[in-house]
């Protein structure tokens, strides 16, 4: 079967492809595309359960591993566009995703297992349409064929067998205000539609009367179903149930009979050979007897968001707003707080963290979440950088989203600018600690009168690296891969440059105010400039400016005024247009 399907692949592969001068592949773009047309989706999700890869990122992820694959096994959710093979004799299915259900670039699903790894029965488990959330491993299959791979499995179908909890948009009772068992009982009984979740999620308040799942599958699946009732003699099931935050279940925070519980998620009327379960699916723990949070305050709105004077946590949640649903900020802007609690702590898989902040420090008042964002200079997160920790004191510079509903950064547009005061790593404390600042590479350059010159062999970085170097002057200056599908990179021999790929960022701090920064770039080849994006600019402040071309290998940005100036080599299509900096100048205010 799979033979055959390669095979296919094949001619169409043979109808794409163009040749490049390109030293570096171009993000992936699946030639399979079922509507023929380029897929624009920006990739989204960490990867994990509560925030699988959509298909683009999944895709790029492929494109990032190759043929050897990812290490560990992702979650990645899509919709089912084309069923190659279901089969109950093999207990697999073979089928492709995307990320809109009319179609797009797709990602193979090779040979997956059912729900938690068993064997598929049901040869109708799966329709086109249907919204999935797979785990398993990723890979590039022979170069051209992205995919997750053999031993990958189905977690939920239609959000039924498991996956993360959305936020809701559209709620049934309050926190303050929950919903009996009863109230929801007959909620699900007065549905029509059998096997599929409510748009609304509700909060429900009950009694653990039972705890079905055994430790082992705790400790395997992270998850519990378990039985509610108001008071015994009625019951609820809650499907593989999440904890509070959303965060995993263990054999150590497992629920307990007894406990009183308000929880959150949608309801579902589940038949099964002609037997129907009242069921609460994708939920998480609100309040465990009693608690769940402290009450914290509301705050007055504070600050006007810019480095010298951020908002608060009532400003950017009041800033943020003023956002329309699904709409991102086009502007970065600072606000500070005390972290509250965190989803997820740093690690060097992601490079990035997940937490919510308040003015007091509190839960239960103002709070606002800082999605999948990077740590201090705006660099992804590596072992032996500062962790997080609760109550640390921190401020955020980024854009802000509507994420339907949720306001919070958009995800890994955000970084943490000052971390309890600290605005560079240091090695291995937890959050507060007093470690001494380091950056990687000490690099030179040459001062003359207000201006510095530096060239790339004396940034100081190893062949294939680009991170973050300090300059003769103090200057310090950092590179992240940003939005970007390729992380910048130094290149050394003749050609010696830092490539700053589509949607890189650069971060330039120094102790006096910067005016201008001037780049020559290597010489153009036969086919290709590398003087930047048309779309490239730099901000610095309230400031921003849009890059000016001045040849071929000049480009140039004035009119700044900030000691702190973060340059963004934009490009809307995430493609071409490096930007080689062979040397760079910077221009002081007098």
């Amino acid at each position: 079967m799979k033979k055959l399907f390669l095979s296919m692949m094949a001619v169409a592969i043979a109808a794409s492809t163009f040749t490049s001068c390109e030293d570096v592949p171009e993000p992936y773009n699946n030639p399979y595309n079922n509507m023929g047309t380029k897929d624009t989706v920006e990739p989204k999700g960490d990867g994990t359960l509560t925030s699988p890869f959509n298909v683009a990122a999944a895709l790029a992820k492929c494109e990032e591993v190759g043929e050897d694959g990812t290490a560990t096994e992702v979650y990645a959710t899509g919709y089912v566009t084309e069923l190659t093979e279901v089969s109950a004799s093999y207990g697999n299915a073979t089928f492709k995703i995307a990320d809109s259900k009319e179609g797009g670039d797709a990602l193979t699903v090779y040979r997956a297992k059912g729900f938690n790894g068993e064997n598929i029965t049901d040869e109708n488990i799966l329709h086109t349409g249907d919204s999935v959330v797979i785990c398993g491993k990723l890979v590039n299959f022979k170069g051209n064929t992205p995919e997750f791979t053999q031993g990958c499995y189905i977690v939920s179908i239609n959000g039924k067998g498991g996956g993360d909890t959305p936020t809701p948009t559209n709620t049934v009772g309050t926190k303050e205000s929950p919903k009996t068992v009863a109230d929801a009982l007959a909620a699900i009984n007065a549905l029509e539609t059998e096997n599929k979740d409510t748009e609304e999620s509700w909060y429900i308040k009950g009694k653990v009367k039972k705890v079905i799942t055994t430790d082992d599958n705790i400790t395997k699946f992270k998850n519990i179903d378990y039985i509610i009732s108001d008071d015994g003699t009625n019951e609820l099931k809650v499907f593989r149930g999440k904890y509070i935050d959303n965060a995993d279940f263990t054999t150590e925070n497992k629920l307990k009979v007894n406990d009183e519980v308000i929880i959150l998620g949608k309801l579902q009327k589940y038949v099964k050979d002609g037997v129907t379960t009242p069921e609460v699916t994708n939920s998480a723990v609100v309040v465990l007897n009693g608690t769940g949070g402290n009450s914290g305050n509301t705050g007055t709105p504070d600050g006007n968001g810019t480095q010298t004077n951020p908002f608060n946590v009532a400003a950017i949640v009041q800033e943020a707003g003023k956002l329309e649903a699904g709409q991102t900020s086009t502007e970065d802007y600072y606000f500070k707080g005390k972290i509250c609690s965190i989803k997820y702590t740093f690690s060097a898989q992601y490079g990035t963290a997940t937490f919510n902040i308040s003015d007091d420090g509190k839960t239960g008042g103002t709070e606002f979440t800082c999605y999948s964002v990077y740590t201090l200079g705006n660099q992804p997160w590596v072992d032996g950088n500062t962790q997080v920790a609760v109550n640390d004191e921190v401020i955020i510079c980024g854009k802000i989203t509507n994420y339907n509903g949720t306001l919070e950064t958009a995800s890994k547009k955000a970084y943490i600018y000052s971390l309890n005061g600290k605005t560079e790593n240091g090695g291995g404390t937890q959050g507060g600690g007093t470690d001494t600042e380091t950056t990687d590479v000490t690099g030179t350059g040459t001062v003359s009168g207000n201006t510095l010159t530096i060239n790339a062999t004396e940034f100081g970085f190893a062949k294939g690296n680009a991170t973050s170097t300090t300059l003769v002057d103090g200057t310090k200056i950092f590179f992240d891969k940003g939005t970007g599908s390729t992380a910048p990179a130094y290149y050394d021999g003749d050609y010696a440059s830092v490539r700053v790929y589509a949607n890189n960022t650069l971060t330039i701090k120094a102790s006096k105010i910067i005016t201008k920064i001037e780049v020559t770039t290597t010489d153009p080849s036969s086919t290709d400039k590398y003087n930047g994006s048309d779309g490239a600019y730099a901000e610095g402040g309230s400031t921003k400016v849009n890059i000016s071309k001045d040849s071929d290998t000049k480009v140039s940005f004035s009119g700044l005024n900030s000691a702190e100036v973060k340059i963004t080599n934009y490009n809307e299509a995430n493609s071409k247009n490096q930007l080689r900096i062979k040397q760079m100048v910077i221009t002081y205010a007098e």
